[in-house]
């Protein structure tokens, strides 16, 4: 007995169930039927309609998509200015003090 969320269903105890099947001429109809109740002639106002949402769509995606970029960029300039800032963190580091660039300035003002 194969268990379903109610327990068992009509075809585990032997009687024949409806599966709905229908044959080839009747999807056919069915697929024509459906077909037809889909198609609809649109007067020019419905289609203007249809052209201007399509285009507010396509202008809403490019906005969206440019703005994105600018996004990306802005980003990527951001990681570099803080890759600038690490570098010179590191040289500050090697010389906390900054004192061989006070000696280097020193020494240029007593050369001169």
């Amino acid at each position: 007995m194969v268990a379903t969320t109610g327990g068992w269903s009509p075809a585990d105890a032997g009687e024949v169930v409806s599966m709905g099947m229908v044959g080839g001429r009747e999807q056919l109809e069915e697929a024509l039927r459906l077909a037809q109740l889909q198609a609809k002639d649109l007067r020019d106002e419905e289609k203007a309609a249809i052209h201007r949402r399509r285009a507010a769509s396509a202008d809403k995606r490019r906005t969206a998509s440019q703005q994105a970029e600018k996004r990306a960029q802005a980003g990527g300039e951001l990681h570099a200015a803080l890759a600038r800032r690490r570098q010179g963190r590191t040289a500050s580091v090697s010389d906390p003090c900054g004192l061989s660039r006070a000696c280097a300035t020193a020494a240029a003002a007593g050369d001169a």
